[in-house]
């Protein structure tokens, strides 16, 4: 994949995803989970989304131009425990009641095995 001047093959790809997928697995995502989703276009968003299918559980995608309130409905409503997000919406934003998985912090692929 390429974006940008960033590239990332399947490998690493499938590599970062493990890593992410196993770390949600530990915290209790799986089947029957909902892990929400606010994040930027960008190639850790599809680092995400296959990560949370490798758990077997349900992405729900959250526009970033969705107010607090809805934001927080929706996560909620569908008892969503975990959000994967970056530093900047978590800097924006309140998610007192949600584990958050910040994309932007490298420690959180630090068990991939790099290719």
């Amino acid at each position: 994949m390429v974006w940008l001047e960033r590239v990332l093959t399947y490998g690493k790809l499938d590599s970062l995803s493990n890593a992410l997928s196993r770390k949600l697995l530990a915290m209790g995502a799986g089947p029957e989970t909902v892990v929400g989703l606010l994040m930027d276009r960008c190639p850790e968003l599809i680092t995400a989304q296959m990560a949370i299918i490798k758990t077997g559980a349900a992405f729900m995608p959250i526009d970033a131009g969705y107010s607090d309130s809805c934001i927080s409905f929706m996560l909620e409503d569908v008892e969503a425990p975990f959000l994967i997000t970056q530093t900047r919406f978590i800097k924006e934003r309140n998610f007192q009641k949600t584990i958050l998985f910040n994309m932007d912090d490298p420690d959180i692929f630090e068990h991939h095995t790099a290719q």
